[in-house]
């Protein structure tokens, strides 16, 4: 089974990817994975602030039912700034720690 693993390191920029709100400083990310090999399990979502500590202590942890190949996870009101980002299929995450 091919290992879907992808680590991006994403450069948010507030009036591209996140939404108007600049009262708040705080938007919302939309992350679009697809091409999973199958539908089987859930697609795990880690996201990670500049002052986080890599990989222990993550910002964000989501996961979503993946469907038709591909996934939509929303976070809501995190602040503008710059992220990495890890999505991976739940018993692949297992199998590599």
């Amino acid at each position: 089974m091919k290992k879907i693993f992808l680590i991006i390191i994403v450069g948010i920029c507030s009036s591209i990817l996140f939404g108007q709100n600049q009262q708040s400083n705080k938007g919302t990310l939309t992350i679009n994975a697809f091409n999973f090999e199958n539908d089987e399990g859930d697609a795990l979502i880690i996201l990670f602030r500049e002052s986080d500590e890599f990989p222990d202590k993550p910002f964000v942890t989501k996961s979503e039912k993946i469907k038709d190949k591909k996934v939509k996870i929303v976070i809501a009101d995190i602040p503008y700034g710059n992220y990495a980002l890890i999505v991976d299929k739940k018993p692949n995450l297992v199998e590599n720690m």
